[in-house]
């Protein structure tokens, strides 16, 4: 075994330019192999799953009843920690009417624009929880607007929080399959909304999730990665490798070496 690594070591040396010659025809025949790597990737985090995952079966089950979840909430702190005064439902109505220009959305519901049902008489009205006109809306109103969105099993602890520290906005999106450049034009589109409402309103936190944001935010991060991690990486390669053999024909071999690998 000696013998044999002592041959190939001869060889690798004395025909070091056929060696490198090999090595690269080999690499370009390698490279052809990241053709269907590229046209197959995918943004959709459900890739991530295997099609024999329980959860992932029941998940899919659940899709073909109710249809697809794909959204994008804005979540609203208001520094005075209280959503139900008119400044801030102005806001969330303010929101909740840009948010339907979000590229591939389909609905979107907040506090501002929910639907209550009630009876009147003789009749069956529906209107919306929070009136058009909110500079209208009386500490009473604005009372008894909160303890029925405390009552509403659809909107506390899903669009509004008990104390009524915070509300949100939610767009359901219809998104294609796959999709690439419309995830960045919807996700954009909604950053420019929030960085317009922290203009008029600078004191509330803001925050963006659903299920739209967590595949865009793990592309995202990889992105960012090889701006910054992976470049940060390579430059400690070389200068530790300068270093430790104190020769820059040895760094540069060593660079073609990884470049070569990777």
């Amino acid at each position: 075994m000696d013998q044999f690594y002592t041959t190939i070591s001869q060889f690798v040396i004395k025909q070091r330019y056929l060696v490198l010659l090999l090595s690269l025809i080999f690499f370009i025949g390698s490279a052809f192999g990241l053709k269907p790597l590229i046209d197959n990737y995918s943004l959709d985090y459900r890739v991530l799953f295997s099609e024999k995952n329980p959860q992932y079966i029941a998940f899919l089950s659940m899709e073909e009843t109710f249809g697809k979840r794909d959204n994008i909430m804005i979540v609203l702190e208001p520094a005075d920690g209280n959503v139900y005064n008119k400044t801030n439902l102005a806001m969330v109505q303010k929101l909740t009417q840009a948010a339907w220009q979000t590229p591939f959305s389909k609905r979107v519901d907040s506090l501002t624009n929910f639907q209550r049902t009630f009876g009147k008489e003789d009749e069956l009205v529906v209107d919306n929880l929070i009136p058009e006109n909110i500079e209208g809306l009386t500490p009473q109103i604005l009372a008894e607007i909160k303890s029925y969105a405390n009552s509403e099993p659809m909107l506390v602890n899903r669009m509004v929080s008990k104390k009524g520290h915070v509300t949100a906005v939610n767009i359901m999106m219809n998104l294609p399959s796959d999709a690439g450049p419309e995830q960045f034009e919807a996700v954009d589109f909604v950053r420019d909304l929030i960085e317009d409402a922290k203009q008029s309103s600078p004191n509330t936190r803001f925050y963006l999730t659903g299920e739209t944001m967590m595949g865009h935010t793990g592309v995202e991060v990889g992105m960012h990665d090889g701006e910054t991690l992976f470049p940060l990486m390579y430059g400690l390669i070389l200068v530790i490798c300068y270093l430790l053999l104190r020769s820059l024909y040895s760094v540069i071999t060593v660079l073609i070496v990884i470049a070569l690998s990777t």
